[in-house]
């Protein structure tokens, strides 16, 4: 008998999946369904409330299928037994949702990029609050996740929610747009299209692409400002220094969130919430199609947006880089990183005091979820002062280094 015990700072999180509910399998069925179109419900106790009345189905794509042993959920939360009327709770303290997602951060050993990056783009408007917790379904513990309310997929009352997605997506209406080729289109799945993930508003999905398509045009022409009738500056101007602080490779064509709030023509796309960073920070994929060497990819120094590129020709701009071609734009992001340059500089110090929030946790869920076991352990990116990966100390040692120095980099190259 081994006895373990996680950080008093992280909540555990337990299911209890009856399997006696219509509609719904037991939980070894719903972990192990390829196209996460299987559900499992019952009841949850999470901190000192019991009784929550839940459903649990897999998320994501290449995090539901790179690691068998830790998989990441969303959870719906229900108002009573019947399963059909979902009830909003405060899982985290002044945030109230009826859907939450918990990331494994399988790929990211640290296990803190998603939650310093979701806790900067928080303190700059655009993020969403996060918290960690261990968890346990039928009595088996399943290691520590991030929590985080399930916003990617909520668009406002009155409108839409969109993202530029890298994955063919059966689920949601997808179109691509003229002038912003198929990003990685050697690839399965990399293929640069806009998602309609959430519409309150709605609106026809061809009046949406249409929309689109003119801030996309309106975008293109560098000469114009009419790409300002289009887009919200300050949330798109955050969203940029952000991406550029981070290094997200998906920053190309990926989990690029925005919402509209309504359809009038006073109502412009809205960058975020921010999302998917486990694959940043310096752990960034060694990927040629991005057109920068390794080092590049990882190091702290020189700036990343304006750099990329797409080697065969494919793509002329992405996104982000066409924003900021728009001269406007960039002073606005110089104004913006400014106002917040304390996020950036306090970033480093966010890594300690996550650290020692969950280390109690974290050296539990390395004891079921083996390091040296991991696809993503990386042992070669030792450059710019960091320790060859070792151990979850390592991680954490290298991400801390790549924050303070990226920071220092923004600080000095204004």
């Amino acid at each position: 008998i081994k006895t373990v015990q996680g950080s008093p700072d992280v909540q555990a999180m337990f299911l209890n999946v009856d399997t006696s509910i219509a509609g719904f399998y037991s939980f070894y069925t719903m972990n192990n369904s390829s196209d996460k179109s299987k559900a499992a419900a019952g009841m949850m106790t999470y901190g000192e409330t019991d009784g929550y009345y839940f459903s649990i189905k897999g998320r994501g794509n290449s995090t539901w299928t790179s690691n068998p042993s830790k998989k990441p959920y969303n959870i719906t939360l229900y108002k009573d037994a019947n399963y059909d009327n979902k009830k909003g709770f405060e899982l985290i303290p002044g945030v109230k949702s009826k859907q939450w997602s918990l990331l494994a951060n399988h790929a990211d050993v640290s296990m803190m990029r998603n939650k310093l990056g979701y806790d900067m783009a928080l303190q700059m408007g655009i993020g969403l609050d996060s918290t960690f917790v261990d968890l346990y379904a039928d009595g088996e513990y399943l290691g520590t996740y991030l929590m985080t309310p399930k916003n990617d997929y909520e668009s406002p009352k009155g409108g839409y929610m969109l993202e530029i997605d890298n994955y063919i997506d059966s689920e949601d209406y997808q179109f691509t747009l003229d002038g912003m080729g198929e990003y990685h289109s050697s690839w399965y799945g990399y293929q640069n299209r806009i998602s309609v993930k959430d519409n309150e508003s709605m609106t026809p999905n061809a009046e949406i692409e249409a929309y689109m398509q003119k801030a996309w045009k309106a975008m293109l022409d560098t000469s114009s400002e009419d790409y300002l009738n289009y887009i919200d500056l300050d949330s798109w101007a955050k969203f940029y220094i952000l991406h550029e602080f981070y290094k997200s490779f998906d920053v190309v064509c990926g989990s690029i969130l925005m919402h509209r709030d309504g359809t009038s023509a006073s109502d412009k796309l809205i960058a975020g919430p921010m999302w998917d960073l486990d694959n940043t920070m310096g752990r960034t994929n060694n990927n040629a199609d991005l057109g920068l060497t390794k080092a590049q990819q990882h190091t702290p120094e020189g700036w990343y947006i304006p750099s990329v590129s797409d080697p065969e020709g494919r793509v002329k701009t992405f996104w982000l880089q066409q924003l900021g071609k728009h001269e406007s734009f960039m002073e606005r992001v110089y104004e913006i990183y400014h106002q917040y340059s304390y996020v950036f500089d306090g970033a480093a110090g966010k890594v300690d005091t996550f650290s020692a929030q969950i280390k109690a946790s974290a050296e539990m869920n390395f004891d079921l979820h083996s390091i040296g076991n991991n696809s993503h352990k990386v042992t070669a990116r030792d450059t710019h002062g960091c320790l060859p990966n070792s151990d979850w100390a390592s991680y954490i040692y290298n991400l801390k280094v790549y924050a303070s120095k990226r920071a220092e980099f923004l600080k000095n190259n204004p």
